[in-house]
């Protein structure tokens, strides 16, 4: 005639079998502990900031809108930014800058370090995108996040073309580091 089980029972070992499998599914010891990515940005946008680095070739200037950055005279200009340090050894960099016609008549190169004045090779970045939404061109450029070996301070070059009919000038750059 079949088995009867006692609905209480049976309700009883679904609820044991349920919580077996929270359980279960619940991690243990180390595994609880929650990795945070922790963000650090870092912006050069006043003109303190950007005598801060050196310039050859390169007119940082005030305006009623903020600091301009960008090539006078004749020939090949070029900006190398402060040693940027972060608060925690990084394992990547994202780079972006803001500015008038400045994203493809530039070129960008980052170096990292880990004592903010010795550094690696100069890497030439590339852009990830200059257009804003809806495929507008966008005065804030971004280059592709670079991964890094825990490295808390990096350089950031600016080479500016030797003749442009753009002249495109830098407003603000700003390093995101994260680890």
């Amino acid at each position: 005639m079949g088995i009867k089980i006692p609905v209480f029972i049976l309700a009883l070992t679904v609820c044991a079998c349920l919580a077996l499998g929270w359980a279960l599914a619940e991690p243990v010891g180390a595994a609880r502990l929650k990795y945070q990515t922790k963000p650090y940005d870092k912006i050069l946008a006043t003109g303190e900031d950007f005598k801060a680095g050196k310039a050859n070739n390169v007119e940082i200037a005030e305006t009623e809108s903020g600091v301009e950055l960008g090539a006078y005279g004749e020939g090949m200009a070029e900006y190398i930014t402060p040693a940027v340090e972060s608060f925690f050894p990084a394992t990547h960099i994202g780079l972006h800058w803001k500015g008038k016609n400045a994203n493809s008549a530039i070129s960008v190169y980052l170096r990292t370090g880990n004592d903010g004045e010795n550094f690696g090779e100069w890497l030439k970045l590339e852009v990830e995108g200059s257009d804003g939404p809806g495929g507008y061109a966008s005065d804030e450029i971004f280059a592709v996040l670079v991964g890094v070996n825990r490295e808390k301070y990096a350089q950031a070059k600016i080479e500016f073309p030797a003749s442009s009919a753009s002249r495109p000038k830098l407003n603000e750059i700003t390093f995101t580091f994260i680890n």
